[in-house]
């Protein structure tokens, strides 16, 4: 099971178990005649200047209901800062990526050049909320060389929502239960109208 399961049904047993001790506290203090009776003494006692009259036990209440609603909160603010860092890198490889591409020799391979993609990669977290399937997960493809003037490097990958967010998989482009990310960089080598090679300009000068 992944870890954000194990964690919502944690945090779902744990509001269960204290709405569980909250009713049995309240079962406890007496028979329901004699709290009605105390209750209702207690309201005439009380000044009418407040319109809650009953104080005992309801910071417990209040807990068991907000936390269920921060939790989800955090959750909803959660995965879209993943999502952000995880593109956020994927679009800085991509650019250092095709200024090597660029700028590379032609007796290196692109396969040094999907090693250099991958180290960078590195800096996402391997979770399913960043990204899922590790290095293996990762697709980069390289278009244009050094004749070309210009080069574009594309890297995908994908990640899984968290459960009960199905908004930010409608919103992004998804296949039910992965999110696809995609970022595409390009680079020019030289100006269209710049003619020779770096052979040619260098017997020029020699």
């Amino acid at each position: 099971m992944p870890w954000h399961w194990r964690l919502f049904w944690r945090c779902l047993w744990v509001w269960a178990s204290w709405q569980k001790r909250l009713w049995k506290e309240r079962l406890c203090k007496g028979p329901p005649w004699r709290r009605l009776g105390q209750r209702q003494s207690r309201f005439w006692r009380q000044p009418k200047t407040s319109f809650f009259f009953e104080e005992s036990g309801q910071a417990t209440v209040e807990l068991a209901l907000v936390l269920p609603c921060a939790l989800l909160v955090i959750a909803l603010l959660l995965q879209p800062l993943c999502l952000f860092y995880t593109r956020m890198v994927m679009a800085h490889t991509a650019s250092q990526a095709a200024r090597v591409l660029a700028t590379k020799k032609s007796s290196t391979s692109n396969d040094a050049l999907r090693a250099y993609c991958l180290r960078r990669l590195r800096a996402i977290p391997n979770l399913e909320i960043f990204h899922e399937g590790g290095e293996g997960g990762w697709e980069v493809s390289f278009e244009g060389s050094e004749a070309d003037h210009r080069v574009c490097v594309t890297v995908k990958g994908f990640a899984r929502p968290l459960p009960l967010l199905g908004l930010v998989s409608a919103l992004l482009a998804s296949d039910g239960q992965s999110i696809d990310l995609q970022v595409q960089a390009q680079e020019t080598l030289r100006p269209t109208w710049l003619e020779g090679s770096y052979d040619s300009w260098v017997s020029i000068w020699s």
